[in-house]
């Protein structure tokens, strides 16, 4: 379809903000997955890139609204965090450089804007030969600090090739400002034509003339087998074992998100052929209180089951597990958040599905009826 490029695989460690997009807390875990997601873009001629250089670590605020500190020592980052980015290298074409603070290295600026990274630790002294690319400039830790031209002159300055822009306004500006600046600055001019020089030569050396055709019919039909073959295996019981005797009746409980907007969902259809009476209840991802008992006081079946997605975010989706349970009703949680939702004393069995595909949904209604086994481990301590 024309796309040459993905911003993925995050390769930080999931100790912090980033966990749910991260493979493990393990660089060995990371390196593993994040190999086979390189080598299928590569195998595609799609470029794909490692994030967030060196790694973001320990920190705890998020760079789309502030600057954060990495505090851990330099010697950790080395030994853990940078491990996944420099044992991967060779397979990563570009490298997207954080907005973090490092005190024992860039104390003054972002990551992303300074020297001591971009230059002195990436490319000379890890000799890296793909393109460095800024994190989004206009997120909260530089924006806050400096305007877009002034964080385009640093980025440049600090050896970045790219600039990552990720809205349209501004882009001219900052285009047009350092043109001008450049007119009267050798230094500018000198890290400009570096990384023009870098890019085109990258382009020469990546990138294809002739892609083969796609055909969206058949790819979408693969991505389905993919996407019903990923969420059998990846389905984990976290708590529990499945149900001893099927009920005869059950209120299934469904966020609603993305995919799972209006019923009979999956997880329904898969239990009524069973013979299990199902009432099925919609409920908003934002619950209100009130509403999260309501729902859960009107619930007559011999059993429930309540699909939870991000319900650390949205803590009322779990008034609706606790009311029932202490209306003494046995509860089956299956958590659609990654890693999982937080899974509250008294429920009877946990799934974590990790998304709220369909897809997902039918293979936790495989496992609560015992027709599959649950294979999967969770990648990280929760």
């Amino acid at each position: 379809m024309g796309f040459n490029v993905n911003f993925t695989p995050v390769l930080d460690l999931a100790e912090a903000v980033n966990g749910t997009r991260c493979y493990g807390s393990d660089p060995a875990v990371i390196v593993r997955w994040a190999r086979e997601v390189l080598k299928a873009h590569l195998a595609e001629h799609v470029l794909p890139c490692g994030k967030h250089f060196p790694g973001l670590g320990d920190s705890h605020l998020d760079t789309h609204v502030d600057l954060p500190t990495v505090t851990s020592p330099w010697s950790k980052i080395l030994k853990k965090d940078l491990a996944p980015f420099h044992q991967l290298l060779d397979l990563l074409p570009f490298m997207m450089i954080n907005h973090a603070i490092y005190p024992e290295k860039n104390e003054r600026m972002p990551a992303s804007l300074s020297r001591e990274i971009v230059s002195d630790l990436l490319l000379n002294e890890w000799n890296y030969g793909g393109l460095a690319i800024s994190d989004d400039l206009l997120m909260g830790a530089v924006s806050n600090f400096y305007t877009l031209p002034e964080a385009a002159e640093r980025a440049l300055a600090a050896g970045d090739h790219m600039l990552l822009m990720c809205k349209p306004e501004g882009v001219v500006e900052a285009f047009d400002k350092l043109l001008a600046l450049a007119r009267s600055r050798q230094d500018l001019q000198n890290a400009i034509f570096r990384s023009a020089s870098r890019v085109l030569a990258f382009k020469f050396r990546h990138l294809r003339a002739n892609l083969p055709a796609v055909h969206p019919k058949r790819e979408i039909r693969e991505m389905q087998k993919a996407t019903g073959l990923v969420a059998e295996k990846a389905i984990t019981l976290s708590k529990g074992r499945p149900f001893q005797s099927v009920p005869g009746s059950c209120n299934v409980f469904l966020p609603s998100t993305k995919w799972l907007k209006k019923g009979p969902s999956a997880l329904t259809r898969r239990l009524r052929t069973r013979g299990v009476k199902v009432k099925e209840i919609f409920y908003p991802i934002d619950i209100q209180a009130e509403d999260a008992l309501s729902i859960a006081s009107a619930a007559t079946a011999q059993s429930a089951v309540v699909v939870v997605s991000n319900s650390t975010r949205y803590p009322n989706q779990n008034l609706v597990l606790q009311e029932l349970l202490r209306r003494k009703i046995p509860v089956v949680m299956i958590s659609g958040a990654y890693p999982m939702d937080p899974i509250p004393a008294g429920v009877q069995m946990a799934l974590s599905i990790y998304w709220t595909a369909p897809a997902a949904v039918e293979a936790a209604a495989k496992v609560l009826l015992g027709e599959k086994r649950a294979p999967g481990v969770l990648p990280l301590k929760v």
